[in-house]
């Protein structure tokens, strides 16, 4: 029998200094169950450590994008 596929959720998460929060939103969306996840994470050129913690989870999961942007567009641009 052909196993059905999952619809493919993804998660979008902008950045901006969040250094503070940030491990643990991306502990959570790693920690979830669903197999069919994917992440795009926005780094809306940080000037704190939060590249640096995205750069650790970046090989953790197969779907995961990255955009680095080299100047702050604002969040609706960004995103």
């Amino acid at each position: 029998m052909k196993q059905l596929e999952l619809p493919l959720v993804t998660v979008i998460l902008t950045v901006f200094n969040q250094e503070k929060y940030l491990e643990e939103t991306l502990n959570s969306v790693f920690s979830q169950t669903y197999p069919s996840l994917q992440l795009i994470v926005i780094d809306n050129a940080s000037s704190d450590d939060s590249l640096r913690i995205i750069d650790r989870f970046y090989e953790k999961g197969p779907a995961f994008q990255l955009i680095k942007n080299h100047r702050n567009l604002g969040l609706c641009r960004a995103f």
